[in-house]
């Protein structure tokens, strides 16, 4: 112990010095000595900031040392600021929840580590306790993707839909659209996405909500209205990770509707535009495809063999 603290009182770097302290709490825990422990602890976390595994220890060792309230604090604030650490697991099977917060936080951690069943159990005992609490609409939340993991369909759908119908809630409807999606319903889902895109333009899943659409219409070859939503999607949301393979799709149902013309143009300017290799690739390749079918055989070569030579690695120049 006077070792790590005679190498604190050196200049030495914040590394060693955080090992120190570290190795010195340790020390002095195994000692007995839980004030000094816990001080050492403390003086890591303020010149280190605060971790789980720091949180894990200072609560222990307040608990060793007698203090069971500034245990329960730190333990609860480890659950609360690190759900998906398995030392917040940890902490959360020894803790019994004294309010609805305290049960919420733990709910939190349960969720997180998959642990579907505890949680559902914590979630339902909240909203019978108090529906109108101000963290209600994010619990129910919480409690229909539970649901919806453990493969209780049907309830995560009633939880979802009374989540958007009483909250307006927009993360519901579309959870609801995947819901629909795994009940083998496409169609029904890619009027969900649209109706979520539509009353949510501005959320952060508005863009995956139509990707989900075209994708979900593709699969029942609808291909007219996976264009549409490839369009939209393409020009709607042009900074989206989806937008340029968006805009090859648009081109890829056209193409399915054989509709060759219309594909081909689409193809073409997406070959142009797009800054992803791999989307100017199967542009050119398809737009080759196109021609073929338009019987223009010389000018699909010539597209083919750009697709090869441009990029001589890849699945398409191999077709080619």
């Amino acid at each position: 112990i006077s070792g790590y603290r005679d190498l604190l009182i050196l200049q030495v770097s914040s590394a060693v010095a955080d090992s120190a302290r570290l190795y010195m709490g340790s020390a002095l825990r195994n000692a007995g000595n839980f004030a000094e422990s816990l001080q050492a602890y403390r003086d890591h976390r303020a010149a280190s900031g605060t971790s789980p595994g720091i949180l894990f220890r200072v609560g222990e060792v307040s608990l060793l040392g007698g203090d069971d309230a500034g245990a329960r604090k730190t333990r609860l604030e480890l659950m609360r600021r690190f759900p998906g650490h398995r030392l917040a697991l940890d902490v959360s099977r020894s803790l019994s929840p004294r309010n609805w917060d305290e049960r919420y936080v733990r709910a939190q951690v349960y969720y997180r580590h998959r642990d579907d069943r505890r949680a559902i159990d914590d979630l339902r005992k909240l909203l019978r306790a108090d529906p109108r609490h101000e963290l209600a609409p994010s619990a129910e939340y919480v409690l229909g993707r539970s649901y919806a993991r453990s493969g209780q369909l049907a309830r995560a759908r009633h939880t979802f839909e009374r989540l958007h119908e009483r909250h307006g809630w927009p993360s519901a409807l579309y959870r609801l659209a995947g819901l629909q999606v795994s009940g083998n319903q496409d169609l029904r889902a890619v009027d969900t996405y649209v109706d979520f895109a539509r009353s949510y333009p501005q959320h952060e899943l508005a863009d995956d909500a139509m990707w989900q659409a075209a994708k979900a219409a593709e699969r029942r070859n609808e291909f007219d209205t996976a264009r549409r939503m490839y369009a939209r999607l393409a020009v709607d949301y042009g900074d989206s990770e989806y937008a340029e393979e968006a805009a090859w799709g648009e081109g890829f149902s056209l193409y399915c509707l054989r509709r060759y013309e219309d594909a081909l143009v689409v193809f073409r300017r997406v070959g142009k535009q797009a800054r992803q290799p791999h989307i100017v690739d199967q542009s050119l390749f398809w737009a080759g495809k196109a021609m073929l079918r338009l019987d223009r055989k010389d000018e699909a070569k010539l597209l083919f063999t750009e697709a090869a030579s441009g990029f001589p690695r890849s699945y398409y120049a191999a077709r080619a």
